[in-house]
């Protein structure tokens, strides 16, 4: 079910005319000016789908985290999950915040 899931979820980020991948993503995550808001977005709103999942559902992308995590952190997880994983450096940026977030707060 999880496969199927996300599947889906890489079908549709390479819909997006524009879609960014996790290389893309690690350059923007690193600046320095405002472009680096564009990740924190994403960080922010994947983190809080996640979470919303987490006490919705037992099927959908989701963590579960035990105490409050902060858009920084969620960007810390995904860049060193990026640095363990350059094989997945051409997925869609959004698939890669939801692996690196489920390998740091797995749901039992």
């Amino acid at each position: 079910m999880l496969k199927n899931l996300l599947t889906a979820v890489i079908a549709l980020c390479s819909l997006t005319a524009n879609a960014t991948t996790v290389q893309d993503m690690i350059e923007i995550c690193k600046r320095s000016d405002a472009r680096q808001y564009y990740c924190l977005g994403e960080a922010s709103g994947v983190m809080g789908t996640m979470m919303a999942n987490a006490d919705q559902t037992k099927t959908g992308p989701r963590m579960c985290a035990t105490s409050l995590v902060s858009n920084a952190q969620v960007v810390k997880i995904f860049l060193n999950w990026a640095d363990k994983n350059p094989a997945d450096w051409q997925i869609p940026s959004t698939v890669g915040f939801i692996l690196a977030l489920r390998e740091a707060y797995p749901c039992k």
